[in-house]
């Protein structure tokens, strides 16, 4: 009984789906194909820093869900590069941000996409 017929159509068909694979590769960078999501902005890094932060207080402090935060509860977990920032708004136009309470992503008051952790 010859079992090399079944390996063999098994690795044509890997190979032939390496081979697709890669001509989508090649035709997606040929056509300059650039990633759905634009670059996080400023203010949406700032935004997810501080959400860390939040994070990082909560679990230190036994915080649940809903328990409220404030920016003095959240200065030993600043960044240090960030001291001499007003980190509590946007550098992009300055416009304040809303803290919110453990759980909830803080906010930007300025609209838009680059104004927001998610």
């Amino acid at each position: 009984m010859d079992r090399a017929g079944p390996r063999i159509q098994i690795m044509n068909t890997v190979t032939m789906t390496l081979k697709i694979g890669v001509l989508i590769c090649a035709l997606a960078v040929a056509t300059g194909c650039k990633p759905t999501q634009p670059a996080a902005s400023p203010c949406a890094n700032r935004l997810a820093v501080i959400e860390g932060c939040k994070h990082q207080y909560a679990l230190e402090h036994h915080k649940s869900a809903g328990d409220p935060v404030s920016w003095d509860d959240l200065r030993p977990y600043i960044p240090d590069s960030w001291t001499n920032l007003d980190w509590k708004s946007c550098p992009e136009g300055g416009g304040p941000y809303v803290l919110e309470a453990v759980g909830q992503p803080p906010k930007c008051s300025l609209p838009g996409y680059r104004h927001s952790v998610n």
